[in-house]
């Protein structure tokens, strides 16, 4: 894709006293103007008083997926069409009235990607990224039930939250929001290739941190 890069985030920590899961999801889309919800990307369980080492990988690759949401609020890709910034696809019918993604050259638009719904149909969306090819794209955001020749058009750019939580899987659509407090933000365009932080937890206050690893 345009601008291709790669961010390895090393996690560890020596030991929280309170364990936890940690949770990392995208910032939604601005003025998108239709419906959409956070998916848990990345989720890492850290154990009470026990050090652990962790690392979660973003590639700089999106796809356009055709998600199959199960009964436990998992998105399942069920066909899925890799995009770079300024592509557009359509979401159509074969003549078997099979759902396939199609490129769409007259939707276009720099700076965008862009998907419409041509099914004549209602249709659920989702934005996934795709880190290696030939295999199945990561959801991060959803759109559902999105309107027959309705667009997701959108400027997307890599702003990577984290919360300390227990409540999510991977691949599942958060609705709502998250109870607990969000803890770190950062964009990843602007991080380094690879970046070290430490997760701790203050008995005093009950909150959690992550920090630069200063050591690194």
């Amino acid at each position: 894709m345009s601008n291709r890069f790669k961010r390895v985030i090393i996690i560890k920590t020596p030991g929280v006293a309170k364990g936890g899961t940690l949770l990392f999801t995208f910032k939604p889309l601005d003025r998108i103007g239709l419906k959409q919800k956070k998916v848990a990307w990345k989720v890492i369980p850290f154990a009470a008083n026990a050090k652990k080492r962790a690392q979660v990988e973003y590639v700089n690759q999106l796809a356009f997926i055709a998600p199959q949401v199960s009964d436990g609020n998992r998105i399942n890709p069920s066909t899925y069409e890799a995009v770079n910034v300024g592509d557009a696809v359509s979401y159509d019918l074969d003549g078997d009235g099979q759902l396939v993604i199609n490129e769409a050259d007259d939707l276009k638009r720099p700076d965008f990607i862009t998907a419409r719904n041509n099914t004549r149909k209602i249709q659920d969306i989702a934005i996934g990224l795709q880190p290696k090819p030939r295999k199945d794209p990561e959801p991060i955001l959803y759109f559902p039930k999105v309107g027959n020749t309705t667009m997701v058009v959108a400027k997307y750019h890599p702003i990577l939250r984290a919360y300390m939580t227990s409540d999510y899987q991977e691949s599942e659509v958060i609705s709502g929001e998250i109870q607990t407090g969000l803890m770190w933000e950062r964009d990843l365009s602007q991080l380094p290739d690879t970046s070290s932080w430490i997760l701790t937890y203050d008995d005093d206050s009950g909150m959690y941190n992550l920090a630069p690893d200063d050591d690194n």
